[in-house]
């Protein structure tokens, strides 16, 4: 059943592209036994790593804002920030 919904849709180009390169990966998965128990834990496994990825953005947003307080507390110029981290000297300005 599985083979012959990933062969229609071949067959009538759907996901086509996808298919050729990740068929068999998608069947295998499919076939793959797959309880509630492994779902839950992959599921939980999951959110932690986007909680960490997540953490880590914030930590480095905060470093930054931290940094760039502190070099226009220094006289620092917007220009000179702009030059050396690339940012926008209009989101600079809102920093301070």
């Amino acid at each position: 059943m599985l083979r012959q919904a990933v062969k229609y849709c071949r067959r009538y180009d759907i996901l086509n592209e996808f298919l050729e390169i990740h068929g068999s990966e998608v069947l295998n998965i499919i076939l793959t036994e797959w309880n509630t128990e492994d779902a839950i834990a992959f599921a939980r496994e999951e959110g932690r790593e986007e909680g960490r990825e997540e953490g880590r953005e914030e930590g480095r947003d905060e470093c930054l804002e931290i940094i760039l307080k502190k070099a226009l507390a220094k006289g620092v110029s917007f220009e000179l920030l702009h030059d050396i981290t690339g940012l926008d000297i209009e989101m600079l300005k809102r920093v301070k």
